[in-house]
């Protein structure tokens, strides 16, 4: 197998979440980029690859290697020795992939406007009648 590119992960059942990320039993790919910097992304992974309701497979350029308890038994050797380096996902994974930018168009939070009463008209929104005084 070349060098790996990724991991396939597929549930056994309709949604299950590990390692903070959500898999349903349509396959999912996920890169270096997808996990935590250094030592928790390698946490992460061990997470997932040990779960027994996720089906793991090594990717590369089309070929898949099931991942194996043998391969989970040496990340999780690797993170009890504290291997904290920042190639330890991209040893097991690869490189992330050159394009990683987000699918939507959206402008970050920070750039959009923010509402404010005066643009609402000056109406506050859920307040009931005041009574009269008197």
């Amino acid at each position: 197998m070349a060098d790996p590119r990724g991991l396939r992960v597929r549930a056994l059942q309709d949604r299950r979440f590990r390692g903070g990320i959500e898999f349903g039993k349509s396959p999912r790919d996920l890169t270096t980029a997808d996990f935590r910097p250094g030592l928790d992304g390698a946490r992460q992974l061990a997470a997932i690859a040990s779960d027994p309701q996720l089906e793991c497979h090594l990717v590369s350029d089309g070929d898949e290697l099931k991942v194996t308890a043998e391969m989970v038994a040496e990340l999780e050797a690797k993170i009890a020795d504290g291997e904290d380096n920042a190639t330890l996902l991209v040893d097991i994974l690869g490189e992330p992939p050159e394009d990683q930018t987000p699918d939507n168009d959206e402008p970050p939070a920070d750039d959009k406007p923010a509402a404010t009463d005066k643009a609402q008209g000056g109406a506050k929104k859920g307040g009931g009648s005041a009574k009269p005084a008197g």
